[in-house]
């Protein structure tokens, strides 16, 4: 689990999209990774025009 939330985080997923894919709690993530002093961005919006 460490070394797959290593590489989403680093690609620069949002923190819901890590969860899902761990299978994790949102808050069990964000803990994990704050004490592995990882940075994960936050939730991008939808930027097609029109929507």
């Amino acid at each position: 689990m460490v070394q797959k939330l290593h590489t989403l985080a680093k690609k620069g997923m949002a923190l819901k999209a890590i969860a899902k894919a761990l299978m994790r709690s949102e808050p069990s993530v964000k803990e994990r990774a704050g004490a592995d002093g990882l940075s994960i961005a936050k939730l991008r919006q939808d930027c097609r025009p029109g929507m």
